[in-house]
């Protein structure tokens, strides 16, 4: 039986430095939600990507790499890409993804429980992961860099 303990995503307290592999995961966790939110909206609205290359005014080449992977958007290529796509501003809403670490504090049992820790993040919170799933992909790389 292997027990393992996933204590680097849990709620930041005093002057404690926040492991980098925390941060790494909040930053790809930011990005795959951008990604997933533009590429739902693009599908509900049904409009082509040549149709929002030409509202966008931007080249093809430039819209094709935006939508190809989440990447590290600014603020305002996000707002600027769900106008042309359906004429929507986008709204902040905090998320507290280490509320479900303290689950995670408690022994993982291996065969009984998630694969890793990522897996009871990603099934407790809202974020949607399209096909290939991106985000955990992401995780398990971070986790491995910092094991």
């Amino acid at each position: 039986m292997t027990i393992s303990q996933t204590p680097f995503l849990s709620k930041p307290t005093g002057d404690d430095r926040i492991p980098s592999a925390a941060l790494a995961y909040i930053k790809a966790r930011g990005r795959q939600q951008a990604f997933n939110l533009v590429h739902s909206e693009l599908k509900r609205s049904g409009i082509s990507q040549a149709t929002l290359t030409r509202r966008l005014g931007k080249s093809p080449e430039v819209i094709s790499r935006l939508l190809k992977r989440p990447g590290n958007w600014e603020q305002d290529t996000i707002s600027e890409i769900l106008f042309a796509i359906c004429g929507a501003s986008y709204d902040y809403e905090l998320q507290y993804p280490n509320a479900a670490t303290e689950r995670w504090e408690q022994p993982i049992v291996s065969g009984g429980g998630p694969k890793n820790p990522f897996d009871r993040l990603l099934e407790t919170n809202t974020i949607q992961v399209s096909p290939p799933d991106r985000t955990t992909g992401t995780a398990q790389r971070v986790m491995e860099r910092a094991s």
